[in-house]
């Protein structure tokens, strides 16, 4: 394109200043037509990336909204059994706020009798098992005993930590 412009110049220019002249704006043509070239390169690349994270965060959204909304409930603790998130089920069936479970370990909402569930959950050999589904007995805040059905599975976030997935039933009145 560039030997074809200069052959075109040096064929219909014969003055040697004047094709200095033109080649010099013509340089300075191709320069501002590579730049808007790109700047829609660039462009239509942003706007790709605009409309992706559109899509990723409306997805996160309608999974937080799925998350929070479930009847049942859904928490995470740490190697520790610490909560680390809850969902309004939790909540709900429990008795406990949320800012109060997440200063709570799993154990201290479990019976007496069913404690035994945490060390099992924790047991550093388990994290390599599958889900395991247990019923466990709560003692919620306001006293009450309640029952769950327990499904529970260990999870390693992007950072090494590793977790457990818990999503949990109220079966409290099958007993």
């Amino acid at each position: 394109w560039i030997l074809l412009s200069d052959r075109i110049v040096n064929t219909f220019v014969a003055d040697v200043d004047a094709r200095h002249v033109l080649q010099t704006y013509k340089g300075w043509f191709y320069v501002f037509v590579t730049g808007v070239c790109l700047y829609g390169l660039i462009r239509a690349s942003v706007r790709r990336t605009e409309r992706i994270d559109e899509a990723r965060i409306a997805t996160l959204e309608r999974y937080d909204q799925l998350v929070e909304n479930a009847n049942d409930a859904i928490f995470t603790l740490d190697v520790d059994g610490k909560f680390t998130a809850v969902n309004r089920a939790v909540s709900s069936i429990t008795g406990y706020a949320e800012p109060e479970l997440l200063a709570m370990r799993f154990e201290e909402i479990l019976a007496e009798d069913h404690r035994d569930y945490v060390f099992h959950l924790l047991d550093p050999q388990n994290t390599q098992n599958p889900t395991s589904v247990r019923e466990v007995k709560i003692k919620c805040k306001d006293g009450r005993i309640g029952f769950l059905e327990v499904s529970s599975r260990p999870l390693s976030l992007k950072d090494n930590r590793a977790s457990i997935e818990n999503i949990a039933r109220d079966v409290t009145l099958r007993h």
